[in-house]
C-alpha cells in the first residue's frame, strides 16, 4: 500500500492523540509523555516533533545537520539535559513537523483529514499536513524537553529518498507557494539557537569541566597569551569581557579551541544578577581573572567577584599578573615624572595620582572612575589577591614587584611562569664585511611607556653625528607622541609574527 495509505488506514482506527513513528528511531524513557503534553495543555496545537539528532531544523547540536550523537553519549543522557528545559517557557513554533517522530492533533486530524494521498511511499506528507493545520488556524510545535535518537536513512534507500524527495516538493510547492519562504525565514531566525547552545555547554561542562575566564578584547600580547597558552590547555572555556564598541559584558563559549557563533550579551546588572547562577549551573570549579582592563568600575568588579568566592566553597582563583593593574591605575608604573616608580611609599602615590597627566593617555578607561583613592585600590585588590588559590608572574621581577606592594601574599600561592616563544625561527645572517651600514631592529608596538622617547633620542644622535646605522621598526607607532622622521629610519608598520624571522633576515 505504501507508508501514506498505510498510515491513513491507521488513523481510521485510533481513537486519541496519536504518534507516527519510524523505525529508525530510538526513545528515551517518558519521551511518549512529554511529546504529547503541548497537544494535551497548550491551545491550537496540530503536531509535536522533539529534538534529535538528524532532523534537519530540530537537529542538534548542529542545525540542519545530520548529526552523530554528541560527544558519543547514549541517547538517555543526551535527554536528560534536554530535560531542564522548560517547556510551558520554551515553546517553539515550527513551520513544519518531522515525521521520524511525531505527535499529532487527533481533533485537528479529524477536522483535516490526514495524509494527502498524492505523497504515496512517503516524504513531504507530513510537511503537506502541518500546512494545511496552520492554514485552519493550529500551530506545529517543537518540544524542547525532549530529545530522540535518529539514524535518518533507515526508511529508505539514498537513491530512491533523493528522487521521492524531488518529485513530492514539487507536489508540496504547487499546494503551498509559501512554504520554502516561511521555512527560509525559520532558518534565518533559528529561535532555538540559545537552547541549543545552552544545552551543548552544559553537556560539555559536566563532562570536561569548564573554567570561566574574565579577560578582554583589546588585543596585545595578553590576547596572545590566551590564544597560545589558554585556548589549547582546556577543552571548554567560558570566556567573559566587557566590550566597549557595544558597551555591553559580551560572554563567548570555546570548544576545542574554537568559539562558537553564539555570544551573550549582558548589561553590567545583569551580570551580578545571574554569574552565580551561571556557576552553578555549569558546575564552574575555577575562575581564572586574567584581566580587567577596560571594565567599568574596576574596583566594584573586583570586590563582586571577591564576593562570589565566598559562596562557592570549592570555587578555585587563579590570577594573571600581565600588568601591574592591581598595583596602580597607572597598569605600567609610569610616575607623574614620566619615570618607572618601584613602588615607592604610599603618600608619593598618592601625590602622584592626582599629578599624573599620564594616567589619561596610559589607562583611560581608569578616568571614568570617580575619586580616585590609590589607599582603596590597593585594599581592594589586596583582599582579592589574598584570597586567590594561585597566583601566576610570568618573570621574577614581576614577582618582586608585587610581593613589594603587598608583602602579605604567601610566597607558596605565587607562581613563575615564564612566557614561550616558541614560534620565533633561527635567524640565518651571514656577515657581510663590506657593509656600511648596520641594521637596528625594534620589534613591537611602540608607545611612550614602551620607549617611543628613547627611540627618538637614539634616532636623533644617530642623524646629528651621521652615524652608519639605520633602525626599523616592526610594528606601529603611537602618533599621538610622534617620531623623527629621518633617512635613518623605516617604518615597517604591522607584521605577521610567523613571518618576522624572514622579514628581518630579508632586511
Amino acid at each position: 500500500m505504501g507508508f501514506v495509505k498505510s498510515v491513513n488506514r491507521a488513523f481510521k482506527l485510533v481513537e486519541n492523540h496519536f504518534v507516527i513513528l519510524n523505525t529508525d528511531v530510538e526513545l528515551p524513557p517518558l519521551w511518549l509523555e512529554r511529546l504529547i503534553y503541548p497537544i494535551l495543555n497548550m491551545p491550537k496545537v496540530a503536531s509535536t516533533t522533539p529534538f534529535t539528532n538528524s532532523g534537519t531544523i530540530c537537529s542538534f547540536p548542529v542545525f540542519l545537520k545530520d548529526n552523530p550523537l554528541f560527544e558519543n553519549l547514549p541517547v538517555e543522557k543526551i535527554d536528560y539535559y534536554f530535560q531542564y528545559v522548560n517547556i510551558d517557557k520554551n515553546i517553539i513554533e515550527i513551520p513544519t513537523g518531522v515525521g521520524f517522530c511525531m505527535g499529532f492533533n487527533k481533533n485537528v486530524a479529524d477536522e483535516i483529514g490526514l495524509f494527502d494521498e498524492a505523497f504515496g511511499k512517503g516524504y513531504g506528507e507530513e510537511n503537506d499536513w502541518c500546512q494545511r493545520a496552520i492554514k485552519n488556524g493550529y500551530k506545529n510545535v517543537l518540544v524542547t524537553n525532549l530529545f530522540v535518537y535518529h539514524k535518518h536513512g533507515g526508511s529508505f534507500k539514498s537513491v530512491e529518498k533523493q528522487k521521492l524527495m524531488e518529485e513530492h516538493m514539487r507536489i508540496m510547492l504547487s499546494k503551498h507557494p509559501e512554504y520554502n519562504n516561511e521555512v527560509n525565514t525559520f532558518i534565518k531566525n533559528d529561535p532555538a539557537k540559545s537552547l541549543r547552545f545552552l544545552i551543548k555547554i552544559k553537556i560539555l561542562s559536566d563532562l570536561y569541566g569548564m573554567p570561566l575566564i574574565f579577560h578582554h578584547n583589546l588585543g596585545g600580547g595578553t590576547d596572545e597569551y590566551f590564544k597560545e597558552s589558554l585556548l589549547p590547555t582546556y577543552k571548554t572555556l567560558l570566556v567573559q569581557f566587557f566590550d566597549r564598541k557595544i558597551n555591553s559584558y559580551v560572554i563567548e563559549f570555546f570548544y576545542k579551541g574554537i568559539k562558537e557563533e553564539n555570544r551573550v550579551k549582558v548589561n553590567a546588572k545583569e551580570l551580578i544578577e545571574n554569574l552565580e547562577n551561571v556557576i552553578s549551573f555549569f558546575n564552574i570549579k575555577k575562575i581564572i581573572i586574567k584581566h580587567v582592563y577596560g571594565y567599568p568600575n574596576i574596583l566594584g568588579f573586583i570586590e563582586f567577584i571577591s564576593n562570589i568566592k565566598k559562596r562557592f566553597k570549592n570555587l578555585e582563583y587563579e590570577f594573571m599578573l600581565h600588568d601591574f593593574l592591581s598595583i596602580c591605575p597607572i597598569h605600567n608604573l609610569l610616575d607623574y615624572k614620566g619615570k618607572y616608580c618601584n613602588i615607592p611609599d604610599i603618600d608619593y602615590c598618592k601625590e602622584c595620582i592626582i599629578n599624573n597627566s599620564l594616567l589619561k593617555e596610559l589607562n583611560p578607561y581608569v578616568m571614568e572612575e570617580k575619586n580616585i583613592s590609590i589607599s582603596e585600590w590597593r585594599e581592594i585588590f589586596k583582599k582579592f589577591l589574598i584570597n586567590c588559590d594561585r597566583i601566576y608572574c610570568f618573570s621574577n621581577s614581576s614577582k618582586n614587584i608585587l610581593k613589594k606592594a603587598y608583602p602579605d601574599i604567601f610566597d607558596e600561592k605565587i607562581i613563575i611562569k615564564p612566557h614561550t616563544v616558541n614560534w620565533v625561527v633561527p635567524i640565518n645572517i651571514k656577515k657581510n664585511k663590506e657593509r656600511k651600514v648596520i641594521n637596528i631592529g625594534v620589534i613591537g608596538n611602540i608607545n611612550y611607556s614602551k620607549g617611543i622617547t628613547i627611540i627618538n633620542e637614539l634616532i636623533t644622535t644617530i642623524h646629528q653625528k651621521k652615524l652608519p646605522f639605520k633602525i626599523y621598526i616592526f610594528g606601529d607607532i603611537d602618533v599621538r607622541r610622534g617620531i623623527s622622521k629621518v633617512k635613518k629610519l623605516v617604518l615597517y608598520g604591522p607584521y605577521n609574527k610567523y613571518d618576522l624571522s624572514l622579514i628581518l633576515e630579508k632586511k
